[in-house]
């Protein structure tokens, strides 16, 4: 019995140094980006904020954002921080960025890793994972939001979503599909809903001219790090100032949506509610470029 109690204090010793390690690593990236993105952007892209005002100051949130370039999450998140904001931890997808190389640095800044499982992959999971899945967030078939109901208890930081997908799902062919014919993933509400504190969803659409979309898409699609940096460098010599909106709405409440026969339900609800909200932030956007 002896035995087995030591045993258990070092392993749970063992893992709240873990955690408290990785806070600290997580904390210190942060604030190092902190001292150099805003000059880097500034270099390049005139960013205009709207609906700053609307942001609840006292609450965590979780953010619900629109793609527009390659460098979204560092643009949101530095201006974030300029506003005395707390840290956001973005959500990514498990087979693209959190397996490539760009794994150590979101690994690094706290970012967590989200898999959609298929409907019949889910029917493959064990009787108890099926359920506890299933019973947590409605018929969710994501993997990995255990990550990002940790960040909003424990540290107290805000949640990010990139709810149109990656940005490889956002182009056919060279042309941009735009934000009223993509399909916005349901995370940031199904995070919301299971959220013990009444967590509000925040929806953001970025936009930038559909020019320097492409190319940041391209770049980011076709080249290395250094080429990307060297080909924006070109574009904004040839053209300017990238112009970026960052559009904020108002925030979504889960207590409207928990009175539902089923989560299932209250989840189809208010993603469509965001989406609304998110193609009116995006057209209105396009007024400011």
């Amino acid at each position: 019995m002896k035995e087995r109690t030591l045993k258990g204090k070092l392993k749970e010793g063992w893992a709240g140094f873990k955690a408290t390690s990785k806070r600290i690593v997580e904390v210190g990236s942060y604030r190092a980006l902190e001292s150099i993105l805003p000059g880097f952007f500034e270099k390049r892209a005139d960013i205009r904020l709207r609906g700053i005002e609307t942001l609840p100051y006292e609450t965590q949130n979780i953010f619900a954002i629109t793609h527009t370039s390659i460098a979204d999450a560092f643009v949101f998140g530095s201006r974030m921080r300029e506003m005395d904001r707390r840290q956001i931890h973005y959500a990514v997808e498990y087979t693209g960025i959190w397996n490539s190389i760009q794994r150590p640095l979101h690994w690094a800044l706290g970012s967590f890793a989200v898999e959609y499982i298929p409907e019949a992959e889910l029917e493959k999971l064990p009787e108890e994972e099926r359920k506890r899945v299933i019973g947590q967030m409605g018929r969710v078939n994501v993997r990995g939001f255990k990550r990002g109901r940790d960040y909003l208890s424990r540290t107290k930081d805000d949640v990010g979503f990139f709810v149109d997908g990656p940005t490889k799902y956002l182009v056919n062919g060279w042309e941009i599909i735009p934000v009223e014919k993509r399909t916005i993933l349901p995370g940031a509400v199904r995070l919301s809903l299971s959220s013990e504190n009444n967590i509000p969803v925040v929806p953001v659409a970025l936009r930038t001219t559909e020019e320097a979309t492409k190319r940041f898409f391209e770049v980011g699609q076709n080249r290395s790090f250094r080429r990307v940096l060297k080909d924006l460098d070109l574009f904004v010599e040839k053209n300017g100032k990238i112009p970026y909106v960052i559009n904020i709405g108002l925030p979504i409440s889960p207590s409207n949506y928990r009175g539902y026969k089923t989560k299932q339900e209250g989840i189809t609800a208010m993603n469509d509610e965001l989406r609304g909200s998110l193609i009116n932030l995006y057209q209105d956007a396009g007024k400011y470029l």
